[in-house]
């Protein structure tokens, strides 16, 4: 569970990571998650709209993913992917 702007937000099992970043650069942060169960990372540019649900704005498998960590920048934040043998920035794809 996450609380944003005094709004309670379901995202993902007990078993997942979630982390919040400023992903995009637009000053606000927002979630990923790292799903264990099969190390799928998604990441969310956008919080949705009460009662309402949507979908990542990226994912990603990171095979043996274990963690995620925000790393700041000067301007936006990025995400780090750690596994079993080191760690990597996630990379958006298109």
């Amino acid at each position: 569970m996450i609380i944003h702007d005094g709004r309670r937000y379901a995202i993902g099992t007990s078993d997942d990571t979630a982390v919040l970043g400023d992903w995009n650069c637009d000053g606000t942060t927002t979630p990923a998650l790292l799903r264990s169960a099969d190390s799928q990372v998604a990441v969310f540019h956008h919080w949705p709209p009460p009662d309402d649900v949507i979908a990542p704005s990226q994912v990603a498998v990171h095979p043996h993913a274990r963690d995620l960590e925000v790393v700041s920048g000067p301007s936006c934040d990025r995400l780090r992917v750690i596994d079993t043998t080191g760690s990597r920035f996630f990379e958006e794809t298109p």
